[in-house]
Parts: C-alpha cells; sequence; structure tokens
C-alpha cells in the first residue's frame, strides 16, 4: 500500500530507463585493439593465398612454354618420334579428328558440292520405276553424269577422254580424294551441307552396290 501511494505521487518514477552498465575501460581497449588486428591479418592472409596461386600458374605456363620450346629445337628421330611427343600431339589426333582443309583441297569441295547440288539423283532415282532394270538404269546414268562433272570441272582434257570411253578406272584414286575431302568437311562442320551431303552418301551407297560397282568397274 505504501509502494502504491508512493507511485501514484511521482508518476514519472517507475519509467526511468534502467542503467546500462559498461565494461572496464581496459576490455573495451583490448576489444578494439583484437578487432583492428584480425581485420588486416584475415586480408593479409587472403592476399598471400592469391599471390601463390598466381605464382603456381605462372610457374606452370612457363614449364609448358619452356617443353614447347625444347622441342621445336631438339633435332627428334623419326623413329623415337611418338615416345617424345605427347599422347594427344597432332599426329595421333589427325588419326580420328579430321584436320583443317588446305587452299586446294577447299577448292576440290567446293566442287563436289556445286556438283551435288545441280544434281537431281534423290530426284529421279527414289520414284516409283514399273521395273527393276529402269531404275538400275536411271541410278547409272546420274552417277555416270555425277562423276564425269566431277572430272571435266577438274582437267578439261580429262573430261573429254571420260565422255567418250566411260572409263574411270584412271582416275579413281582422284575421285576418292575429293569425295573424302567432302566427307571431312561435314564431320568438322555438321551443320553444313545438310541436304546436300545426305544426296551424296546416296549416290556413293548406290555406287558400290552389287549391281552398280561391277558396270563402273571403280569403287569410290
Amino acid at each position: 500500500l505504501v509502494r502504491a501511494l508512493a507511485d501514484a505521487a511521482n508518476p514519472g518514477f517507475g519509467d526511468e530507463e534502467p542503467e546500462v552498465l559498461e565494461a572496464p575501460p581496459h576490455v573495451n581497449e583490448a576489444k578494439r585493439g583484437s578487432d583492428s588486428e584480425d581485420q588486416p591479418g584475415a586480408k593479409m592472409r587472403r592476399d598471400s593465398a592469391e599471390e601463390r596461386r598466381l605464382a603456381e600458374r605462372d610457374r606452370q605456363i612457363r614449364e609448358e612454354e619452356r617443353k614447347v620450346a625444347e622441342m621445336k629445337h631438339a633435332d627428334i628421330d623419326e623413329s623415337d618420334l611418338e615416345d617424345k611427343l605427347p599422347a594427344n600431339h597432332m599426329r595421333e589426333r589427325a588419326k580420328y579428328i579430321p584436320v583443317r582443309l588446305t587452299y586446294e583441297e577447299r577448292k576440290s569441295l567446293r566442287l563436289v558440292n556445286a556438283a551435288i547440288n545441280v544434281s537431281d539423283y534423290t530426284t529421279a532415282v527414289d520414284v516409283a520405276f514399273k521395273n527393276k532394270a529402269r531404275r538400275h538404269h536411271v541410278q547409272l546414268q546420274q552417277i555416270v553424269a555425277f562423276l564425269s562433272g566431277l572430272l571435266a570441272a577438274t582437267n578439261y582434257d580429262v573430261g573429254q577422254n571420260v565422255l567418250q570411253d566411260r572409263n574411270f578406272i584412271p582416275y579413281e584414286k582422284d575421285i576418292k580424294n575429293m569425295l573424302e575431302i567432302a566427307r571431312r568437311y561435314k564431320i568438322t562442320n555438321p551443320e553444313k551441307m545438310r541436304s546436300e551431303y545426305g544426296k551424296l552418301v546416296f549416290l556413293i551407297q548406290d555406287a558400290v552396290s552389287e549391281e552398280t560397282q561391277p558396270l563402273l568397274a571403280v569403287n569410290i
């Protein structure tokens, strides 16, 4: 009752904010000192780790450049070439991955691409025929026209000889080389020659079939 009367007589007595206790001065100074020491120390450690990482990377790059320079200037015998070169050397990879075409090879590529582009092979062959012999005749006619066009565009005199005697045997290697260039280009550039390459594959399949290959006397 006495406390209630005292509170009623002094309404602001109970609203005073409680006193905030502060730590001793030496404790605050020690804490501030540790915070100021931790921040620069952590930054220095991070900078040191980054410098070590960059130094290691530079060392690896210099080591690789040194090895390449040694291999360029070293007299490597052909017999131990495979032992001294790395496993992923260009010669080994070229067995499975076609290399870029040279300027002369690109001329042959454009020739094959143009010849198959103007050919109506699939349009003329993939239709209904009255008998198998008629279809085989059209196949042979289109294949001979395609091969003759390739040789005539490469060498006019050769094209004249082929058109006269229809003998492709002396030029079998040249035909294979041109078709191989087209195959290499298609493997390295799948987005190119979409319709032309499919037509070329159908033509080659029919050219090496059991019915057509003996008449052509060449294996392309």
